[in-house]
């Protein structure tokens, strides 16, 4: 649904994503009285630096409402993954930047996506360390269908370990690659130390930042060997002992036994 030049004016302050005055000022204004469609409007609006080129296509497409996430706006698509999809959120009460990630709606009366999801944000949100992302909050927010979860992430400017080799066509350098093991080793040691076994170790949940700084994501399969986690049972109770991870990094004791393994399986990983 397309909406009129109008309605994409209201859509700004409604949605909050433009306060009224800082509206009324852009419709007024050269770029936005030139405009001859409502394209043309909401491209004027982006060059304004009203909002985002991703607020503006959402907006004008009728899915405004979707960019308000509780207390984050939703600026930008961060990435994709196999649960939902990752935004850059900014956090109105801070006016912090976070990583937001949403379950995607098809998931949200899968009992197994739900618990790999929650066991994720509250295996996150028990760790604080340098080298694996941080998790700060876990909630839901009202969408068209019900409740969705989401949960809010450290935001990292960067790539995973596997677009990296993608890029570089070819294995790292050596001193690089000892760089990232050593740098993952270390956020590794510490989750253990915490008697949690990451159980999905890979090149894809590796983040690297633009100062080469290394950090593991991704706790939806962690084991917690103090079993604090509801969701971990829940994951025992859906797929059994079944094999969970990624069978290129998984060591054999894992595919055999999924719930009862160390720390040695991420190493081995």
């Amino acid at each position: 649904m397309t909406v009129t030049s109008v309605d994409f004016a209201k859509h700004l302050v409604r949605f909050r994503l433009a306060s009224a005055e800082d509206v009324e000022r852009f419709v007024e204004s050269d770029l936005a009285q030139a405009a001859k469609s409502p394209e043309e409007f909401a491209v004027a609006a982006v060059r304004s630096k009203l909002v985002t080129r991703f607020q503006a296509e959402e907006v004008l497409n009728g899915r405004g409402r979707h960019l308000n996430v509780d207390h984050y706006l939703l600026t930008e698509v961060l990435g994709y993954g196999g649960m939902g999809t990752v935004y850059i959120g900014v956090d109105r009460n801070t006016g912090e930047e976070r990583a937001v990630k949403l379950l995607d709606e098809k998931f949200k009366h899968e009992a197994g996506m739900r618990a790999r999801f929650q066991l994720e944000a509250k295996a996150g949100l028990r760790l604080e360390h340098a080298r694996l992302v941080r998790t700060f909050e876990l909630g839901t927010v009202e969408s068209l269908y019900g409740e969705t979860d989401y949960m809010a992430m450290e935001l990292v400017r960067g790539v995973t370990l596997l677009e990296g080799l993608s890029f570089s066509n070819g294995p790292l350098k050596w001193d690089a690659a000892c760089d990232v093991v050593a740098q993952a080793a270390m956020g590794l040691e510490y989750l253990h130390s915490c008697q949690m076994v990451h159980r999905d170790v890979k090149p894809d949940n590796i983040l690297i930042d633009v100062h080469g700084n290394a950090k593991l994501l991704d706790f939806g399969l962690t084991l917690a060997n103090d079993h604090t986690f509801d969701e971990e049972f829940s994951l025992a109770m859906i797929f059994g002992h079944d094999c969970l991870g990624t069978a290129d990094f998984i060591p054999p004791e894992q595919s055999l036994d999924s719930m009862n393994v160390d720390g040695r399986a991420d190493i081995y990983s």
